[in-house]
């Protein structure tokens, strides 16, 4: 993938480590300070409020400046912040309100981290490789995130509560040192040429990213499916903390374990997705695997069996981690670069301003029956799904025309099925 990618890689692979603890680590934290559901799922809601707020912003700011050094600043300031939470609960201060204000500045700095960070991948592989750029990504995140940070955070809260936000804030600060290794970002914003037209305000970059998802149908079906998927997701996870120790049983050390079980799944999704979808397309990928996560939720909101739970469990990492590849790879190949970091954000504002709502209502649902909203997250996936799919498939044959567009004629291969066929 050359050099750049790796770096890039690298530093990707230590901030999803410190995702992991944060993920991991908050809600535990949150677990020992109450029991009420609604109270725990707020977290959640603190972790998507900032793409609703600041998630177009965000994007026009990747969009416009260099896109590693902005990437490298929002991974320091979540560093501080953290550092800043740890001292506090460290000194014997602070509450469930100083976990919903860290969680929402970390989230804050990542808007901006992840619309630059994604508008960043297509410049750093070469043609018709996206599928395997997202594929390493993907299985680099599950790895440091799933497999490592996840059970790390059970571990250090042994230690203490503080322990796992200060690992937190070391794994951003020192993936802000590596991304400063990287070189300028292709898409960073250049010095005006004499003669050249100004560039437009801030303001008419946001509404230009606005006014491309809304003109596109295939662009605009894929954001009502985002708001859907992430209503849904947040509404099954909200109050999972709750479920694994209370209903299936899980011990508050172990939890972290149990959660990494996703990870399993996820991994062997991550190696295996890129290839299914160079074998079946993208269509037959993305359907089969968002219909198994569906039914993952399902099964999840009927069993009290911690072992078929944990099983569950590893299918919907799978299942999570092969759509979010797909999708990726096809929306990053029919968004032009240049508006890619306001499309990706805009996309993310809809999306998580609606999981905004979701975890809540998992909140409230989980008050009548903690495996309820499993229940109702399921369901909302499968009807997404069916009304969905005829969307996906006409914006997969338009990414596969755009791919071997950009392809040199001997990389192309007859013999690859496309989702035409």
């Amino acid at each position: 993938m050359g050099r750049a990618f790796n770096r890039f890689w690298g530093a990707y692979c230590l901030s999803n480590f410190a995702d992991g603890l944060l993920m991991t680590g908050l809600p535990l934290i949150a677990a020992t300070m109450t029991s009420d559901p609604l109270q725990v799922s707020a977290l959640l809601t603190a972790r998507f409020l900032p793409w609703l707020l600041f998630g177009v912003a965000a994007g026009a700011l990747a969009d416009r400046i260099d896109r590693s050094r902005a990437i490298a600043v929002a991974n320091a300031v979540r560093g501080g912040a953290l550092i800043a939470a740890a001292l506090v609960l460290a000194a014997g201060h602070g509450g469930i309100w100083l976990l919903y204000a860290a969680m929402f500045v970390v989230i804050g700095c990542e808007t901006v981290y992840e619309s630059a960070a994604k508008a960043m991948v297509p410049t750093l592989v070469p043609p018709g490789r996206l599928d395997r750029a997202n594929g390493r990504l993907e299985g680099g995140r599950v790895v440091t995130e799933d497999f490592a940070g996840s059970p790390a955070a059970g571990v250090l809260m042994a230690v203490g509560a503080a322990a796992p936000l200060f690992a937190n804030a070391g794994g951003y600060l020192l993936a802000a040192a590596v991304l400063l290794l990287l070189p300028t970002s292709p898409a960073a914003a250049a010095p005006m040429r004499e003669g050249a037209e100004p560039r437009p305000s801030f303001r008419r970059d946001v509404a230009a990213g606005l006014r491309f998802l809304w003109s596109d149908r295939v662009q605009r079906a894929n954001v009502a499916y985002n708001i859907a998927t992430m209503t849904a997701l947040p509404m099954a996870t909200s109050v999972l903390v709750l479920v694994v120790q209370q209903v299936f049983g899980v011990p508050a050390a172990l939890y972290g374990v149990f959660m990494a079980g996703s990870a399993v799944g996820a991994l062997a999704s991550a190696a295996l997705t890129a290839r299914l979808a160079d074998r079946w397309g993208r269509t037959r990928v993305f359907a089969v695997a968002m219909a198994a996560l569906a039914a993952s939720l399902l099964g999840l909101g009927t069993t009290g069996n911690p072992v078929a739970a944990a099983a569950l469990w590893a299918v919907f990492g799978a299942a999570l981690t092969a759509s979010n590849i797909v999708r990726e790879a096809l929306f990053q190949s029919i968004t032009p670069n240049r508006l890619l970091g306001r499309a990706t954000s805009t996309r993310r504002m809809f999306a998580w301003g609606a999981a905004a709502l979701g975890a809540p209502a998992g909140g409230l649902l989980g008050r009548i029956d903690l495996q309820l909203p499993l229940l109702a997250a399921g369901a909302l996936l499968a009807a997404a799904l069916l009304c969905y799919l005829p969307a996906f498939r006409r914006a997969a044959a338009r990414a596969a025309s755009a791919e071997q567009e950009r392809k040199a004629p001997e990389d192309t291969d007859p013999r690859r099925p496309t989702d035409h066929e």
